[in-house]
């Protein structure tokens, strides 16, 4: 895989294609880094960047579980 982040200074660009890439087909794709940092992550871009965040916690999933249901059960009680 190429990737390149360029600023250009004017409207064309030559860009060389990898030996490997050669008689396939790529994809080009040209967007601006800066418009699209603000834009909000897929479902998959969240879970990618998140993954393995907290697997050095020593967390079990399923007391955090139980932990997080019983705080949401206390304040239902309470607005009640």
């Amino acid at each position: 895989m190429l990737r390149e982040i360029i600023q250009p200074k004017t409207p064309t660009y030559k860009i060389n294609i990898p030996p490997e890439y050669i008689n396939q087909k790529i994809e080009i794709l040209v967007r601006s880094v800066e418009k699209n940092n603000n834009k909000k992550l897929s479902t998959i871009e969240l879970i990618e960047k998140t993954a393995g965040i907290l697997s050095d916690k020593n967390i079990d999933p399923l007391e955090w579980q139980k932990n997080i249901r019983d705080e949401w059960q206390d304040r239902n009680v309470i607005s009640d």
